[in-house]
């Protein structure tokens, strides 16, 4: 079946599907963000507590015993067949088929605590902690794993049944299905350094690094061996089978199964942003038309594309006149919605969900970037004592600020927690404080550094 849900601007959804129980219960109202699993949606009210519906076994019905847990949520992952919601305090609590990850096991339950990400593949999740400390569980890890080689870890992301971070020295781990690229094969592992951006399709992983080019290892089906020049590289962007880059200059290149985006349009240049559903992408052009490919082919030209978004099978353009183009099969009737949504205003994501393909990237593609100011190091930089990074916060679109990246360098990174405990090695040293800053809906912004210290 084919479903979606979109969040209008009053709080309500507007849902669709084949399947009556898949489509929103009447009464939800009151909706920040909705998150689509394998079989189920669930929401974070404006309360920051949790709805869900859909196929109860797969977390569309919560436990009795875990709703008065489920307060003050600030995050949701989904998967295949699970749901993990992330609250203020760090605590982390799962719900739906236990062998999606929708029981966290006993052997992990005690260490997850102050946990600042979760991210879910196809049948299992990772957290990162605080302390930088990484656990997976789910289908491929039941009991549940500490991930050692990735401890530190920065940022995550997933394919179907692997999982790849970027690390504080800005290389690459992998761990999972090898024949997913959770085995980085060693003639690539050289090649994996001072790695800006990870992305992913349903069996391989791209790796951006800081001078433009790209590295890429999984299924060579799904993207893992590119046949072609990846230079100059700003974007990745994975979908189903193939990934899509955007250069500096605007132009796009793709590789992976071609029928499923691997094949540009001649049509795609300059291409200002680059969005992905199953088997397709789309960009928003130059002159703000939109445009399609891969299982779904479409050029709209409207007087302004402001944003594409992916919702399963279909790909929706919201115009700058506030109206909804869809395309794909059986796309939905959306013109009542003209008016109704937007992108500026205040949100967690205002975006379509889709539980058609559970590991699909659901983003704005032209959501303003995060910024931060005033970034400084807050104490006295005294062996023995504790510095506190600080910082203000801002983007235009009211977007709130999700999980920024924080990092202490004294020559190297040495920590990545907003505070620093200085030890007797730093002594004589100066310490630099910098923020990455990261938007709920997971835009992220430019490094920022503070003035250095002098420990003494």
């Amino acid at each position: 079946h084919h479903s979606g849900c979109i969040v209008k601007d009053d709080g309500t959804l507007f849902g669709w599907s084949s399947i009556a129980h898949m489509r929103p219960p009447p009464d939800l109202k009151d909706v920040l963000f909705v998150a689509g699993g394998g079989r189920a949606y669930a929401t974070i009210q404006t309360d920051k507590r949790v709805r869900s519906w859909g196929e109860p076994e797969y977390g569309g019905s919560i436990p009795p015993q875990l709703i008065q847990e489920l307060q003050n949520i600030r995050k949701l992952a989904a998967n295949g067949g699970a749901f993990v919601a992330l609250r203020l305090d760090g605590a982390v609590i799962a719900w739906g088929h236990g062998d999606y990850g929708g029981v966290i096991p006993a052997a992990i339950s005690s260490q997850l605590r102050n946990v600042k990400q979760v991210v879910g593949s196809t049948s299992s999740f990772t957290a990162i902690l605080n302390n930088g400390k990484v656990l997976s569980w789910g289908a491929e890890w039941p009991e549940g794993q500490l991930i050692e080689p990735a401890e530190g870890a920065l940022s995550i992301v997933a394919n179907n049944r692997a999982f790849a971070a970027i690390t504080a020295d800005n290389r690459v781990v992998a761990w999972g299905s090898a024949e997913h690229g959770g085995n980085i094969p060693s003639q690539i592992e050289v090649q994996l350094r001072n790695i800006t951006l990870l992305s992913s399709t349903s069996a391989a992983f791209a790796a951006l690094k800081e001078d433009g080019t790209v590295v890429a290892w999984g299924h060579p089906r799904f993207g893992g061996l590119p046949e072609i020049n990846l230079s100059n590289i700003q974007h990745i962007q994975g979908s189903t089978t193939a990934f899509c880059a955007l250069t500096k200059n605007g132009q796009l290149v793709a590789w992976g199964e071609k029928n499923e985006g691997a094949d540009l349009p001649i049509t795609l240049f300059p291409s200002l942003a680059l969005s992905s559903a199953y088997g397709t992408f789309a960009s928003i052009l130059e002159d703000r038309s939109s445009v399609s490919w891969g299982k779904i082919n479409d050029l709209y030209a409207a007087s302004a594309v402001n944003a594409i978004y992916a919702a399963g099978a279909n790909v929706v353009a919201l115009t700058a006149q506030g109206t909804l183009h869809p395309s794909g099969a059986n796309s939905p009737d959306l013109d009542f919605l003209a008016g109704k949504i937007s992108y500026t205003k205040p949100s967690y994501e205002r975006l379509p969900a889709n539980t058609d393909h559970p590991r699909e990237k659901i983003f704005n593609s032209v959501t303003a970037i995060p910024t931060v100011r005033q970034v400084e190091i807050l104490g006295e930089a005294n062996v023995g004592g504790t510095l506190r990074g600080s910082y203000i916060y801002e983007n235009v679109d009211q977007n709130p600020e999700g999980v920024s990246i924080y990092r202490w360098y004294i020559n190297n990174v040495v920590s990545d927690q907003l505070d620093l405990k200085i030890v007797e090695a730093y002594a004589g040293k100066l310490v630099t404080f910098s923020v990455t800053p990261v938007s709920l809906s997971n835009e992220v912004g430019v490094e920022t550094f503070s003035q250095p210290k002098l420990v003494m």
